[in-house]
């Protein structure tokens, strides 16, 4: 889920207990402004819509 307020994406078990986090407050890779979306496609990578920097950034399974 991204986490807007923090500037990060964090990863939950189906459960809801917390697996990992990534990200950071600004405009460099890596760095979000208001995270907004999230799609994972087939091969387990990460699509994030970063509302405030106006693009969309792809991440691995483990965040880089």
């Amino acid at each position: 889920m991204g986490d807007q307020t923090n500037s990060r994406v964090q990863k939950f078990t189906s459960a809801g207990a917390f697996v990992s986090k990534f990200g950071a407050g600004g405009t460099g890779n890596g760095q979000f402004v208001e995270p907004y979306g999230i799609a994972i496609d087939s091969g387990g990578n990460f699509w994030v819509v970063d509302h405030g920097n106006e693009r969309v950034e792809a991440f691995n399974i483990s965040g880089t």
